[in-house]
């Protein structure tokens, strides 16, 4: 058993309780008459099981709720271990038991109101981001209000506030999380206020400054293949929402479709992806027809973009061009291309027999 006293303005709760313990064989059964013997003083006392899993060792128990110590009070803790040894003997705490208590200090009377968090941070123009709001007493430690406190957000720099302006904290807590704050411009150094406006009297509280990134204005295809094959998935590529400045908006999560621009075939596959984190990958398409093709890509009121070239060939089709595209060893594949018609097309070879000769170039017939 140990005791922890407050002083008589600081109230605060216990957490956790770190125990050194020596214990016998941990088997057996909860031993009831102990569990009994702490029910007789319920009333003034709080009660921390553990079951000890070896002879020595340090255990962290955690209390089902917080302990509050209020100002001015005492609280006994029995740490009783759950479990009886083999041979029946209560298997106990010792008297040369360590205990380290973890504890949150929770202020005296609340004076101001205070923002402790923005996030995500920096916020993003027109995105909802969510503000914590604190009551502290002066010492800048939380204390719970007395009475349901309201506040509103007003802010500075970042253009007009909107979304969740409003909040309250309510009575025996000390915060709240505002969610759904917006701002409408892009700003750096930009600060919010909560402004008390019923139940405890508390001063306002204005937070650090924070930066407000622009949201995307464009889109922009990433690694789009130069090259394909009919039939054939192309490779994977993205489309990602961007900002002013070309980075990624992560708050972007509209759908983005992508649609064939040129090209005689017929796109098909998943052609429509929601942005994930201002990315949508697409792996899954597909062109019927060997030929050059351009996609285009859209997302609400975002311009149109189109991708670069994509040659597409039919891989099944005879190859009645070959010629070497470099002098060396035919060992290598690439050192080999083929085309169906003789000067475009041209395709790396694949599987090659070693053997040198210098560039050249030849027709054969298909067999």
């Amino acid at each position: 058993m140990f005791s922890i006293t407050s002083d008589a303005s600081t109230t605060f709760t216990v957490s956790s309780v770190s125990v050194v313990s020596r214990v016998g064989n941990a088997g057996g059964s909860p031993n009831d008459s102990v569990q009994q013997y702490w029910q007789q003083f319920a009333n003034y006392r709080n009660r921390i099981l553990f079951t000890p899993t070896s002879s020595s060792a340090t255990y962290t128990v955690t209390p089902a709720s917080p302990i509050t110590v209020g100002a001015n009070q005492t609280i006994r803790i029995f740490v009783i271990p759950n479990s009886l040894t083999a041979s029946g003997t209560t298997s106990r705490v010792e008297n040369n038991t360590s205990v380290t208590v973890t504890t949150t200090p929770l202020g005296g009377t609340p004076t101001q109101l205070a923002i402790t968090s923005i996030s995500p941070n920096p916020a993003t123009v027109g995105s909802g981001f969510n503000v914590t709001v604190q009551a502290q007493d002066g010492t800048n430690v939380p204390a719970n209000t007395t009475a349901d406190t309201a506040f509103t957000l007003s802010n500075t720099g970042g253009g007009t506030i909107g979304g969740t302006t409003t909040g309250t904290i309510t009575a025996g807590t000390n915060q709240v999380v505002v969610s759904g704050v917006t701002l409408s411009s892009a700003a750096t150094g930009a600060t919010l206020t909560a402004t008390r406006t019923s139940g405890d009297s508390l001063t306002a509280g204005i937070s650090s400054p924070f930066n407000v990134l622009a949201a995307a204005d464009h889109l922009a295809f990433v690694n789009v293949p130069a090259t394909g094959a009919v039939n054939g998935p192309l490779g994977s590529f993205a489309v990602e929402a961007q900002r002013p400045d070309n980075t990624v908006d992560t708050t972007y999560v509209g759908n983005i479709l992508v649609s064939k621009a040129t090209g005689s075939g017929t796109l098909t596959g998943t052609t429509t992806k929601a942005a994930i984190a201002g990315v949508a990958t697409f792996n899954d398409l597909v062109f019927d027809t060997a030929d050059t093709y351009t996609l285009n890509a859209d997302s609400g009121s975002f311009t149109q973009i189109t991708s670069g070239s994509i040659i597409l060939t039919d891989s099944s089709l005879a190859s009645d061009f070959f010629r070497s595209a470099a002098t060396g060893d035919l060992g290598t594949a690439a050192i080999w291309e083929s085309s169906h018609d003789g000067t475009t097309n041209w395709i790396a070879g694949t599987l090659a027999r070693p053997r040198t000769l210098t560039r050249s170039r030849c027709s054969m017939d298909t067999l």
